[in-house]
């Protein structure tokens, strides 16, 4: 059975919990980063987790856009929800917020999967915001293994496999 595994991934943070993932999922895995990659096509995966990051209380635009798009046909299939974000507390509102209301009730999983701040890559705005509103000065990187490490034990127990 194939895994798909959708992101998007604005500093990085998220794109590196994405390729974690798939190193505890067992049997073919493909990544697609929707702000760099050419779209995959749904057709031969079985398993779907789409994932992204909250910035200024928002997930990207083409997250909710590959959802809206393609609801028909992920809910024929096995799928899974992340989020990076730094507030874990928000992360069940982001869900409900940013992902179609089938698409939630639909998915096996909703995982939180830390969050990250890396300055080096951010732009001057960006870091004034984050230190604003975060009260973060320097970078930081909070990922939780763990929760990624059981969201790939789920995708090996539903396509049969030992975790």
């Amino acid at each position: 059975m194939k895994t798909l595994i959708v992101y998007c991934s604005k500093y990085g943070t998220t794109g590196e919990c994405a390729k974690e993932m798939a190193e505890h999922i067992k049997g073919p895995v493909s990544l697609s980063n929707l702000q760099s990659d050419e779209y995959p096509g749904l057709k031969e995966y079985d398993t779907v987790l789409i994932g992204g990051s909250i910035y200024g209380g928002n997930i990207q635009k083409q997250i909710q856009a590959f959802t809206t798009a393609h609801q028909e046909e992920l809910l024929r299939k096995n799928v899974g929800l992340f989020i990076s974000c730094a507030f874990q507390d928000k992360s069940e509102a982001y869900f409900t917020d940013f992902f179609p209301d089938e698409i939630y009730e639909h998915a096996f999983a909703k995982v939180y999967v830390g969050y990250g701040y890396n300055f080096e890559k951010m732009g001057l705005v960006s870091k004034m915001l984050v230190k604003a509103l975060a009260k973060v000065k320097e970078s930081r990187l909070d990922i939780e293994k763990e929760n990624i490490r059981q969201l790939g034990e789920m995708v090996n127990r539903l396509h049969g496999e030992n975790g």
